[in-house]
């Protein structure tokens, strides 16, 4: 035959209480990209573990997600003929930030290539300044960009 029997507890969440005894849990430390100038700056970071990821020197910034995690199932973003992807192999599947070289003064072409679960896929471009310039998933992407 088993006792159970229901200890009050505090909605704070660093504190529960057993009876008169108390207990406070204090977290100090939180690693993370510190630098509020970076892509992935986290106001929670107390630590700088080097993970601040910023916008490339040259070209686009290419950030790609996956909403369910499993790759982009071989859908492919391609721009000026290189296809760039989430293969879950050379990412995580879920996300990746990689720089495209391209000169952003001159014509920019776009295309896609479709695989399975395309509704997933989403991905933005941003220019050297930090600047979005364009956001696009599931097969949209700009007709082209730059001068011709």
């Amino acid at each position: 035959m088993g006792v159970s029997r229901q200890l009050p507890y505090s909605t704070q969440e660093s504190s529960y209480f057993n009876g008169a005894n108390a207990i406070t849990l204090t977290i100090s430390q939180v690693f993370g990209c510190a630098d509020s100038t970076a892509l992935n700056f986290d106001e929670m970071a107390t630590d700088d573990d080097g993970s601040c990821e910023y916008p490339c020197e040259s070209g686009f910034t290419l950030t790609m997600n996956d909403s369910f995690g499993d790759s982009w199932n071989g859908n492919e973003l391609i721009i000026n003929g290189t296809a760039y992807t989430l293969d879950g192999v050379n990412d995580d599947g879920v996300s990746a930030t990689v720089c495209v070289d391209v000169d952003l003064e001159s014509c920019i072409m776009f295309g896609w290539n479709s695989g399975s679960f395309e509704y997933e896929t989403s991905f933005s471009l941003m220019n050297p300044s930090g600047e979005i310039v364009f956001e696009g998933g599931a097969g949209s992407i700009p007709d082209m960009m730059g001068s011709v």
